[in-house]
């Protein structure tokens, strides 16, 4: 974890302008695209949402390509779509680790996973480590960023929790979701 910040912290000026054609060039995760159409998205579990300007829901694919961020699995993705339009506006990708985020084994696969994105992207735009760990690359059009959330979960007994931890990688549209957030000022 240290050895990324501090190659951040050192790098950063020399890349921060480069990064923003790729992130926008990006657009999504893979074959899946920000502005797709909801009807895109078979087997979609609509979540129930406090919010009416957008839809929620949880989706899982038979498509293994879509199922493995680099070379870790990806447990279910959770989109977002704007209510008026029905498009894709935010995309999250889940990985559920049954261990403390302090644990090596989780650390390790953070570590890669971004390693692997600061190549293929750039150093980040802007690394957080308050409330939650996470890495961010901004674009024009596109936002990218990886979280690192710690969590727990309660076992049968009630009595007992084990850690948990889950990284989201998120792909989402700033414009639409900005437009969104001005309506209500």
């Amino acid at each position: 974890m240290k050895r990324i910040i501090l190659l951040v912290i050192m790098l950063l000026p020399l890349f921060v302008f480069s990064q923003n054609k790729e992130v926008d060039k990006r657009n999504g995760f893979k074959e899946i695209k920000l502005g797709e159409p909801i009807e895109s998205f078979g087997n979609l579990k609509v979540l129930p949402q406090s919010d009416d300007t957008k839809i929620v829901g949880i989706w899982n694919t038979s498509e293994n390509n879509l199922n493995f961020i680099f070379s870790y699995k990806i447990d279910f993705f959770e989109l977002t779509f704007d209510k008026e339009s029905r498009k894709l506006i935010m995309l999250d990708a889940n990985i559920i680790i049954q261990k403390p985020y302090i644990d090596k084994y989780v650390t390790n696969i953070w570590e890669s996973i971004n390693d692997k994105l600061i190549v293929s992207l750039g150093l980040p735009s802007k690394v957080r480590n308050n409330p939650v760990f996470s890495l961010e690359w901004y674009g024009k059009s596109t936002i990218i960023t990886t979280r690192l959330i710690p969590d727990e979960m309660k076992l049968d007994d009630n009595a007992n929790t084990i850690g948990l931890t889950r990284i989201i990688f998120t792909v989402l549209n700033p414009e639409a979701i900005q437009e969104k957030l001005k309506q209500g000022f």
